[in-house]
Order: C-alpha cells, then sequence, then structure tokens
C-alpha cells in the first residue's frame, strides 16, 4: 500500500473499540490494521501473510458481527468482480457504519496483486473510475459525502456511511 493510501485512510483511525474487517488485508508494501489499535480486527485475502486472519474470497465471508469499519484498500483494480466486493463490503456494516475504500484510478501503470510489480500471465487489472465506484458505493446503500471522495496521484478514494441495515 502506496503512503497515499494510508493518509487516506488515517482520517477514521481511532483507539476506539471498533470492529473492522479488511478485505485485501495482506501486508505486501503496508498496512493500516495499526491505525486502529484496540479494535477486534479481521483481515481477509485471497493468500495467506502477514495481517490475514482468513484466508478466503471475500464474497464468501460471512462476519460473525456487525461492522463498524469495513476497509478495502487497493483491491478492486484486481478484480473483475470489483462491484460485488464493494456490495458485500456494504451488506457487513452496521446501520452508520463507515465503508473505506482506495483503487488505482486513471493512469495508474498496471500491477500485480501478488507483489507490486509487473503483472504475471492471466492476472487481471483494470483501473477504477471515480464516478463508477461512487456509484457502486451508494447503490449499496452507502451515503458518499462529497469532501470523502478524490481521485488524485492516479487513485481513488471514497468513503461513506451505511444508511441501510445488514440484508
Amino acid at each position: 500500500m502506496h503512503n497515499q493510501a494510508r493518509c487516506y485512510v488515517s482520517r477514521w483511525k481511532t483507539d476506539d473499540q471498533v470492529k473492522v474487517i479488511e478485505i485485501g488485508s495482506r501486508d505486501i508494501n503496508g498496512s493500516v490494521r495499526d491505525l486502529f489499535p484496540a479494535a477486534e480486527y479481521v483481515g481477509l485475502d485471497l493468500a495467506d501473510g502477514p495481517s490475514v486472519d482468513v484466508v478466503c474470497h471475500a464474497i464468501d465471508f460471512s462476519p460473525a458481527w456487525p461492522a463498524d469499519i469495513v476497509i478495502c484498500c487497493e483491491v478492486l483494480e484486481h478484480t473483475p468482480d470489483w462491484c460485488d466486493l464493494v456490495a458485500v463490503g456494504a451488506s457487513w456494516l452496521c446501520p452508520g457504519g463507515r465503508l473505506i475504500i482506495t483503487a488505482a484510478g486513471a493512469g495508474r501503470e498496471p500491477h500485480s496483486a501478488v507483489d507490486g510489480c509487473e503483472l504475471r500471465e492471466g492476472e487481471y487489472y483494470a483501473n477504477i473510475r471515480l464516478r463508477d465506484l461512487i456509484l457502486v458505493m451508494e447503490g449499496s446503500g452507502v451515503s458518499v459525502c462529497c469532501d470523502e471522495f478524490s481521485a488524485e496521484h492516479c487513485d481513488v478514494r471514497a468513503s461513506g456511511t451505511r444508511v441501510r441495515g445488514r440484508e
């Protein structure tokens, strides 16, 4: 994870005892886990590694509790199912819970989900448009405020709160 993504997530760092689920938590080049030191934290990833608690596809995961915060950093560009990931992450939130997303936007060079280097043969990659991300978040019951999204440094970042309960 690059520094701009971590800085964006740090806007919501807290020492409170919140419940956090992170999609794509494997620490390849940085983590946000330490921003929530008192949290009950579950990190999900397709591959085992540092900061991963559960190895699974997030779409197949069923949390034991509604989350206060769901984080998905630098993952969406690596899957054609990114809209489903956003929707399932939103569904895990308690009403008023926060969804925080960063992803590669227009202009970011393709990179591997394995190690951040060159794409491997057969590996999926597509940059995410901010407008599309906001539409999917809002369609998933997340209210996105205008001061909580941006597209800069070839990244897209958006955050919002769940306005409907778990479905």
